[in-house]
Parts: C-alpha cells; sequence; structure tokens
C-alpha cells in the first residue's frame, strides 16, 4: 500500500498513545512522504520521550494532537480523556 501496491490498511483510524518513530534509520525511507491516513497522537509532557516522540507528528500529513501533563501513561486527566473521546468518536463515525 504504501508504495502504491497493495490494498490500504483495514482500519480507519491510528491512535497512538506515548508513540515515537522507529530509531533504526533503514526505515526512513518508509516516511519521507508523510503517511495521507488518519491518526491521534496523545503525549505526556513529563515523558522523557516526549522529544523523541514528537518527531512522529512529520510521519502523518495532518495528525490531530493532544497533550497532557503526565508522564509516559495514557492521561488521567478527565477534561483530556473527554476530549479524546470526543475526538475519537466522532473520528470513527460514533457520533
Amino acid at each position: 500500500w504504501r508504495e502504491g501496491d497493495g490494498a490500504a490498511p483495514s482500519w480507519r483510524h491510528v491512535a497512538l498513545f506515548c508513540g515515537m518513530p522507529a530509531r533504526d534509520d533503514r526505515y526512513l525511507p518508509l516516511f519521507s512522504t508523510p503517511l495521507d491516513f488518519p491518526c491521534t497522537l496523545v503525549y505526556g509532557r513529563k515523558d522523557d520521550l516526549y522529544a523523541w516522540g514528537q518527531r512522529l507528528r512529520d510521519a502523518y500529513l495532518s495528525p490531530t494532537v493532544f497533550e497532557h501533563g503526565e508522564g509516559h501513561r495514557f492521561p488521567s486527566e478527565p477534561q483530556i480523556n473527554t476530549d479524546l473521546a470526543d475526538h475519537l468518536s466522532q473520528q470513527l463515525g460514533f457520533q
């Protein structure tokens, strides 16, 4: 699919929590052009890997990004979770 052959992924949306790009340079050519696929990225500003994870923003054409004030974990802040649930429900056609 990425190289023009094969079917697109069977899922509708990518949601990455504390995600980061591959660290192995052999995979960099796969991301020379951003992926045109719906994506939500969720980062904790206190995550030790926060800076490296920010590079993942460039791997997607137009990701939606949420940030919370915690570390390398799923957010526990109620407002972030509400906003995130609303966003993903809309993206997946549940609303």
